[in-house]
Order: structure tokens, then C-alpha cells, then sequence
């Protein structure tokens, strides 16, 4: 049985592998502006630093407005309506 599920967990990590690998670069169609709403986990502040960082130059005229009380108010703000992610 460990040996089943240690074959199928490498056969997934390189089929991931493989379909990252031959992702095209993103090259957004259209510039887009607005605030995009994240709520989430209090402990993803760098995450989201690194988010914001990687997705600017492609979208310079988005803003973040980013709150991190915790996984359950960011179901309460998915839920809500005041959050995007």
C-alpha cells in the first residue's frame, strides 16, 4: 500500500512538473484597472507581497487591498460579497 501511494504521488509531482513546463508566459490581452479584495490566513503576508510584486508589471492599474484576520473571516468576506479572494 505505501509503495501504491508513493508511485502515484511521484507520477503526479511529474505530471505537474511536466504541464508547468510547458506553460506559455502569460501575456495579458487587455489592461484592466480596479481593486482586487483579498481576505484570507494571517499568516500569508509575504505570499501575498510576492502576488501583488509578480502581477503589477502586468497589470500596473490594479490595486490590492489586502485583509489577513484569518481563514474564517475570509470565508465571511468570500461569502459576504467584500472579498475577491
Amino acid at each position: 500500500m505505501t509503495r501504491t501511494l508513493f508511485v502515484l504521488g511521484v507520477t503526479a509531482v511529474l505530471s505537474a512538473a511536466d504541464f508547468l513546463t510547458n506553460l506559455r508566459p502569460y501575456q495579458p490581452q487587455q489592461t484592466v484597472t480596479g481593486t482586487i479584495r483579498v481576505w484570507g490566513n494571517n499568516y500569508i503576508p509575504s505570499l501575498m507581497k510576492n502576488w501583488e510584486d509578480g502581477f503589477q508589471p502586468f497589470q500596473p492599474n490594479i490595486k490590492f487591498e489586502t485583509r489577513l484576520p484569518g481563514t474564517e473571516a475570509a470565508l465571511a468576506g468570500l461569502y459576504g460579497n467584500i472579498a475577491d479572494v
